[in-house]
């Protein structure tokens, strides 16, 4: 859950709740930094391809790099692709995006080491579960302002825009393409770790069924 679910349903219900984050199986995602096999420039993004991922404005924004030597990954399938293959094609970018289609969290995991930098450009997310899985692999994330990732995308792990809005997107893609070493790939790894790791979402768990018992 994150602060703007819980904002959202109390606005509902009247309801207050205690805030614990989903539980990110980091290690899982931990990869070895420097397998990537070429100097291309690589954003790896994955999500169900349906509006509320935004994974059109990702491609209008790829779609405005002038760098030539970058690639885009989209892991996902959904009803969206068809419309997304035409305007890969429309915008003559369709030879440097990679549709992998349904994917398994460990094509995720082994897609991500040859990536330099993941993107989601969602319209909405009460987390984004599939940011943390990709920070916990050392990569740098892009976000948009829509719910989940606001709590957690900081300075030190990546950039984050605004919803819908390509421009802004394109010059984020940029900054990475030019920047990226800026990020510290052990760093995000270990943060992704230390914050929404199993143990230290499970104490949390705990510490609210104690509590429970103890009112009792």
């Amino acid at each position: 859950m994150s602060t703007s679910l819980a904002n959202s349903v109390y606005k509902k219900t009247g309801y207050k709740f205690r805030i614990i984050h989903n539980i990110v199986d980091a290690e899982v995602f931990e990869t070895k930094h420097g397998l990537k096999k070429d100097d291309c420039y690589t954003f790896i993004s994955a999500g169900h391809l349906k509006p509320v991922k935004g994974m059109d404005i990702l491609i209008e924004a790829f779609s405005k790099l002038k760098e030539k030597n970058k690639r885009l990954i989209i892991l996902g399938e959904g009803t969206e692709r068809n419309k997304l293959e035409k305007l890969a094609r429309e915008r003559a970018c369709i030879s440097q995006i990679e549709f992998r289609g349904e994917y398994k969290r460990s094509d995720f995991q082994n897609a991500m080491e040859n990536a330099d930098c993941f993107v989601l450009a969602s319209r909405s997310e009460t987390f984004g579960v599939v940011y943390i899985e990709a920070m916990a692999a050392g990569l740098p994330v892009i976000g948009t302002h829509c719910g989940g990732p606001d709590e957690f995308i900081t300075e030190e792990v990546g950039l984050m825009v605004s919803v819908d809005d390509v421009e802004e997107l394109t010059q984020a893609m940029k900054y990475m393409i030019n920047y990226s070493e800026k990020f510290d790939k052990n760093k995000i790894s270990q943060y992704a770790k230390r914050e929404f790791g199993k143990g230290v979402i499970a104490e949390q768990i705990q510490a609210v069924y104690e509590e429970v018992i103890k009112n009792e």
